[in-house]
């Protein structure tokens, strides 16, 4: 196996926006209005996209929702405080760059979120490489990612195993050729990369 590529939404870095609108506002607050002014907006495919800050895309939402103005104040960029390590991922990757296995994230995020979490977990620098959407302008699951991601590190599909918590993500990596892990259990992450790679991993 050449390479390991780990996702870091989910699989590395827990991101549940549900979560935080609830922890944030509380349970009777109009939350699918919060999270429409917000997460589920387009403003945030933009950012994961790189096309605009996070200062933009809170300026452009409160245009549209001058009502929610201190709302998103509080959502951008308090959501950072969110972004905490899944230590069964974290040790995964440790245990893959044991082995003497390259690793690499391919993930969607926006460029400050990403500064945010290398600043805040050095274990990130563990990674041989990244591809974020962010930086590269494109999206999973749409296949330029993947192809950039195959040059850029000079990969070969046939010998990547592919990590990563959303099934059309994986579905696109396989039309490469790269083996795709779903993990919909992250307490079972070093199990399944053992069951792939075909030999124990050493922690």
């Amino acid at each position: 196996m050449q390479a390991v590529v780990f996702d870091i939404g989910n699989v590395l870095i827990h991101f549940d926006p549900w979560n935080f609108l609830q922890r944030t506002f509380g349970r009777d607050a109009p939350l699918e209005l919060y999270h429409t002014a917000s997460f589920g907006s387009t403003q945030w495919v933009d950012l994961d996209r790189g096309l605009i800050s996070q200062r933009e895309a809170a300026a452009q939402l409160k245009e549209r929702y001058p009502h929610l103005d201190a709302i998103i104040d509080q959502i951008f960029p308090g959501w950072f405080s969110s972004l905490t390590a899944i230590e069964p991922g974290v040790k995964a990757l440790r245990a893959v760059k044991k082995q003497g296995v390259r690793a690499y994230a391919l993930s969607n995020f926006h460029r400050e979120a990403f500064d945010y979490i290398r600043r805040s977990y050095p274990w990130l620098e563990l990674f041989d490489g990244w591809t974020i959407s962010a930086h590269a302008g494109m999206l999973k699951p749409e296949a330029g990612i993947y192809q950039k991601l195959l040059w850029d590190h000079q990969l070969q599909p046939q010998r990547i195993i592919f990590l990563d918590d959303a099934a059309a993500n994986l579905q696109s990596a396989r039309y490469f050729g790269i083996t795709g892990l779903l993990v919909d259990d992250v307490e079972a992450i070093s199990t399944q990369l053992e069951q792939s790679l075909g030999h124990p991993l050493v922690p």
